[in-house]
C-alpha cells in the first residue's frame, strides 16, 4: 500500500508545502504536464488510471487494490460503529440542478446518510422537487427558512438541526463522486485525532466538461470540509455572515482553533462544482472562457471578504479570542433517518 501513497502524492501541493521552490514562478513550466490526461487520471486516483489501462495485467492488478483498498475502509467504518454522516444543502432556486445534487448525494457509496436540504425562500420548484425525492428516499430533510437567509444562513440552520455525528456540506447546483463520502470519512475515523477532512474538486460546465480555472484544473474545496460534529460546532458554532466566501472562514476559524493537524486533506477531485457565470461567486467579476479554460481577477472574489476576519483568526490562534459564533434555535424537525 505505500506504493499506492507514493502515486498519489500530487507533485503541486508536494512542491507548495515544501517552501524550497518559488511555486508561482514554476507553474508556466508545471502546466503543460499537469493538462496531460494521463497525468490528471493518475492524480485523481493512480488505481482508477491503472484499471483503466490497455495492459491487462495491469488492470487486473489495479482492480484488485481497488478492492482491497475498499475493504480496509469498510472495516474501519464498521469499528467506528457506522456513524451517521449530516450533509447539509441550501438551495435557492435551484430547480434546474438540485435533483443532481441529490442524486449523487443518495447514489453514495456509504449510505448512511441524512441530507438536510435548506430552502432559502425559493420562488421556483426547487421544494417541491425536493419534497417528491424525500418521498422515495427518507435520508432527504427539508427544511425551509422562513426568510431569504442567504448561504450562510441557510447553512447555519442546517447546522443547527443536523443530528449526524459528522456534518459535510454540498452546494445544489454540485455533485459528489459515489466515494467521496466514504474516503473523507475514512480519513478522520481512522485516527481519533484528526477532527475534519476536505478533498480536492475539479469545476465542471453544464456538459460535463472539467474546466481549467485560471490554469488550474484541481483545487481544495473548501465547502467539502467534512468534521466531527459535536467538538467542532461547540467550539466554533455557525458560519459568519458573509454574502461570499463563509466556507472559507469556517476553515480559516477552524484551523486557527484547532490547528492544521486536526485536518486531512484528500487532493482527489471528489467534488464537482457546476460553472455558471451568473452564480453568486463571479456574478459581479469579469469571466472570461478560452475552450476550457476560464479566467477571473481573484483579488475580486470572496478572498477580500475574510480580510476583515484575519486579525480575529489571529486572536483565536494565540488563545487570546473566542472562536464561537452562535447558531440559530434548531427548527422542528423530524428524527434522523439515516439507513445503512
Amino acid at each position: 500500500m505505500q506504493v499506492t501513497q507514493i502515486f498519489r502524492l500530487n507533485p503541486t501541493i508536494w512542491l507548495e508545502r515544501t517552501g524550497l521552490f518559488p511555486f508561482n514562478r514554476l507553474r508556466p513550466l508545471l502546466r503543460p504536464i499537469l493538462a496531460n490526461r494521463t497525468v490528471q487520471a493518475v492524480l485523481r486516483d493512480p488505481l482508477d488510471a491503472l484499471a483503466q489501462h490497455g495492459n491487462r495485467p495491469l488492470s487486473f492488478l489495479a482492480q484488485k487494490l481497488k478492492a482491497l483498498r475498499r475493504r480496509r475502509r469498510l472495516r474501519a467504518l464498521e469499528s467506528a460503529g457506522r456513524p451517521l454522516v449530516s450533509v447539509i444543502v441550501p438551495a435557492h432556486n435551484a430547480a434546474n440542478t438540485v435533483v443532481g445534487a441529490l442524486k449523487s448525494l443518495t447514489g453514495q457509496n456509504y449510505g448512511r446518510l441524512e441530507i438536510v436540504v435548506v430552502d432559502d425562500k425559493s420562488t421556483d420548484e426547487t421544494a417541491a422537487l425536493v419534497s417528491d425525492l424525500s418521498v422515495g428516499d427518507p435520508r432527504i430533510r427539508l427544511l425551509r427558512a422562513e426568510r431569504q437567509l442567504g448561504a450562510a444562513g441557510a447553512r447555519n440552520l442546517g447546522l443547527a438541526a443536523a443530528r449526524g455525528d459528522f456534518i459535510t456540506f454540498q452546494d445544489a447546483d454540485d455533485r459528489s463522486r459515489q466515494d467521496r463520502i466514504e474516503r473523507q470519512l475514512f480519513l478522520v475515523v481512522q485516527n481519533r485525532r484528526f477532527l475534519a477532512s476536505l478533498c480536492a474538486y475539479v469545476r465542471v460546465d453544464p456538459e460535463g466538461q472539467p474546466l481549467f480555472v485560471n490554469d488550474q484544473l484541481y483545487r481544495k474545496r473548501t465547502v467539502s470540509l467534512l468534521f466531527r460534529r459535536d467538538p467542532v460546532l461547540q467550539r466554533l458554532g455557525g458560519m459568519a455572515p458573509l454574502q461570499r466566501g463563509e466556507d472559507s472562514e469556517y476553515l480559516a476559524r477552524f484551523t486557527a482553533a484547532f490547528g492544521r493537524s486536526a485536518q486531512r486533506f484528500l487532493p482527489a477531485p471528489l467534488y464537482e462544482a457546476h460553472f455558471s457565470s451568473d452564480s453568486l461567486l463571479w456574478r459581479d467579476t469579469e469571466v472570461r472562457r478560452q475552450g476550457n479554460r476560464i479566467y477571473y481577477p481573484a483579488g475580486e472574489t470572496a478572498q477580500e471578504a475574510l480580510d476583515r476576519y484575519r486579525d480575529w483568526h489571529r486572536q483565536i490562534a494565540a488563545g487570546k479570542a473566542d472562536a464561537y459564533l452562535p447558531l440559530p434555535k434548531s427548527p422542528e424537525r423530524d428524527d434522523p433517518r439515516g439507513t445503512a
